[in-house]
């Protein structure tokens, strides 16, 4: 008999992260399910703790949703206390990263990161809207087999808008449109979006890809402004 086909899905909000995993030969309704905090609103307690002990931050990791994470590290600037972002994190923030330096954030290179996570009096927080090791540890928890088949994520990304235009704007006049369907499927790709989005793409990581791995696990991004080029 052939092993049940298993797709782990997580729709990453601005809340929650709704987290399915489905296998074949199960009705829907016996799939297991998590809802767990949404990784801003982990990364914003995080900042939020730091603030408090009036701590420096260093953020580090990739590109990820804004919202409460965002609002976090803006007050901790405003609290006085200094918040220094790399390039790949600090377009959570802002596309622009000159725009982020107005913030009140001090934009700095990955090896000049790697010098200052080493100082003790500081709080690095890795920005990431998909923790795999925290998922297949909560699995484990409850004795159920990570193995997967299939790797499926969904977020909301308006894309890498130019200086000066709203991702909304951008996100309307660079593709999404382009290519419209009726069929859910046209929302999910493998191959490169129509227009760039940041978000989606910092997804192919090595913290992601080392879960890739046995029976050939396939990666799907979706986004409800990113269409497939099919």
């Amino acid at each position: 008999m052939p092993s049940p086909i298993r797709i782990l899905a997580v729709d990453v909000g601005t809340g929650t992260q709704d987290i399915l995993l489905f296998e074949s030969g199960k009705t829907i309704e016996n799939c297991f399910k998590m809802v767990m905090p949404s990784p801003t609103v982990i990364i914003a307690e995080r900042i939020k703790r730091a603030t408090e002990q009036g701590q420096p931050l260093l953020l580090t990791g990739v590109t990820m949703g804004g919202g409460p994470c965002h609002w976090a590290a803006r007050d901790h600037a405003l609290a006085g206390f200094a918040v220094a972002v790399t390039p790949e994190a600090g377009r959570t923030f802002d596309d622009d990263l000159a725009m982020v330096e107005r913030m009140g954030f001090e934009v700095i290179d990955e090896d000049v990161a790697a010098r200052r996570a080493a100082d003790p009096a500081l709080v690095q927080i890795e920005l990431q809207d998909f923790n795999a090791h925290a998922i297949i540890s909560a699995l484990q928890a409850f004795d159920v087999n990570p193995r997967i088949d299939a790797l499926a994520i969904a977020a909301f990304d308006h894309g890498a808008a130019p200086p000066g235009i709203s991702d909304q704007r951008f996100c309307l006049c660079s593709g999404t449109y382009a290519c419209r369907s009726d069929t859910p499927a046209r929302n999910c790709y493998e191959c490169e979006p129509l227009y760039r989005t940041e978000r989606l793409n910092s997804w192919h990581s090595p913290a992601i890809d080392g879960y890739r791995l046995g029976g050939g696990t396939r990666f799907v991004r979706g986004s409800a402004g990113a269409q497939s080029t099919e």
